[in-house]
């Protein structure tokens, strides 16, 4: 029988509900920032490491892309590991892993060491976001996702401008293997953390409430699409085949890897360009190059509440994640050619910064909606998606020395930097968020 309440329209349950998800969120936030600190520290230590080893460009960016070959490469198995296990043990195996790699790294003695402690750390924050992004979409509300994935991305960029700028400052008194031995304890610390306050699922957790698992599971905006659900019944041959024939996963994974590649600009060899293109010293070029992390972090978390408020106001979600997204992409490419004719360094450097910003709005975007047309299948859509962004981010820096030793300059860098974001506001028009990427009628009622 009916209770004559209408419970689509309630914003709150009728029980009070606590807000453990929150304690979740600072779990993966902490999560995303400590594995980010060591991971683009390697932009700022980079002409160190070159020095003392001896070694060129071409030798060092295999230190660098190191990291993204087996980053990439493991997305979808470690995605795959992470759905079996679930997050809660994959997480803190995945840590502890990523630790022993940074810690390898900061006691390596050769090259090819460097190289293959980075492919370890690689290969274990693989499977970070993947489970991150699935545990978003069973602990979080709809209308709360893209809120959620904003701040998880921004706590990517405090990671990532914490490390870039602490490196450049400690390398004035420190070796850089202290420095990268110091990064090996956060991630540990986390892991022991996180596993006394996490549980796969809020049905499981005794610190939440009747009133916020019916707030976390409760009627969805867009109600009349099935909430995610997991059925073994359909196989992992259909679950491929639906993602590579996919439009939508065509266009999402073009984006990240346009996204990706565009990224490691700041993550490699920005500060190198700093210091060769605008004679700017190292420390000095270590601070500039965490200016556009930084301008990132509040990238994602406006982003993110704009797009959830756009889903509310609109109720869709191809406004709330691709258009967000173009917008932004083109607004980031303009900025950036923008910035290719100013002389001054640091007022190019707060072009491209803006332009960073401008872009980090399309990270939640691109997060929720991986959960938005993934499903049940959240792991594997985001595993292919990430996969693609770390395709790109191997190839940006793998080809920025041939590029230099061919045009004797940055000024192909640069106009292929900017040329990178308006591929991928062109990716973004392929996606369609609002259609499941994986359909099967005995699942889904169709």
């Amino acid at each position: 029988m009916g209770t004559g309440v209408d419970r689509s329209s309630q914003e709150w349950p009728l029980v009070p509900g606590t807000r453990w998800r929150y304690v979740v969120l600072l779990g993966f936030c902490l999560a995303a920032a400590t594995a980010y600190i060591p991971r683009n520290s390697i932009s700022a230590a980079e002409s160190s490491i070159r020095k003392e080893l001896s070694l060129t460009k071409k030798q060092t960016r295999w230190i660098i892309i190191g990291f993204f070959i087996t980053y990439a490469g493991m997305q979808i198995p470690t995605g795959q590991l992470g759905h079996a296990w679930g997050t809660r043990r994959s997480l803190m195996g995945f840590a502890g892993l990523g630790s022993l790699g940074v810690a390898g790294f900061a006691l390596s003695p050769t090259m090819g060491a460097l190289v293959g402690s980075r492919m370890l750390m690689g290969t274990a924050q693989a499977g970070y976001f993947p489970c991150i992004t699935g545990s978003v979409g069973r602990w979080f509300p709809k209308r709360q996702q893209a809120f959620a994935s904003g701040w998880i991305g921004s706590s990517m960029s405090i990671g990532g401008a914490v490390g870039v700028a602490l490196t450049g400052l400690l390398l004035q008194e420190w070796s850089w293997r202290w420095v990268f031995l110091l990064y090996t304890f956060p991630g540990l610390l986390w892991a022991v953390w996180f596993w006394r306050i996490f549980r796969d699922r809020p049905q499981d957790h005794p610190r939440v409430n009747a009133g916020e698992r019916e707030l976390i599971c409760g009627p969805e905006l867009d109600s009349d699409r099935p909430l995610p659900v997991r059925d073994n019944r359909v196989s992992t041959r259909t679950v491929w085949l639906n993602i590579i024939c996919n439009r939508s996963m065509w266009g999402i994974c073009g984006q990240q890897f346009c996204r990706g590649a565009g990224y490691m600009f700041y993550a490699s060899w920005f500060a190198t360009y700093l210091q060769e293109s605008r004679g700017v010293s190292i420390s000095r070029s270590a601070v500039l190059n965490s200016l556009p992390l930084i301008l990132s972090v509040f990238g994602c978390l406006i982003g993110g509440w704009v797009s959830d408020k756009v889903l509310q106001v609109t109720g869709s979600l191809a406004w709330a994640r691709r258009g967000l997204s173009v917008v932004s992409m083109l607004s980031c490419a303009a900025l950036i050619a923008i910035a290719f004719f100013v002389e001054d360094a640091t007022l190019a450097v707060v072009l491209i910064s803006c332009g960073a910003f401008c872009a980090s709005f399309a990270g939640p975007c691109a997060y929720t909606a991986t959960i938005d047309m993934g499903g049940a299948h959240v792991a594997q859509v985001f595993s292919t998606m990430n996969m693609a962004g770390n395709v790109g981010a191997v190839a940006f820096p793998f080809i920025v020395p041939e590029l230099i030793e061919w045009s004797g300059n940055w000024d192909l860098v640069l106009f292929l930097f900017c040329g990178l974001y308006v591929a991928a506001a062109v990716c973004w028009l392929a996606v369609r968020p609002q259609q499941l990427v994986v359909r099967d009628p005995r699942v889904e009622g169709g």
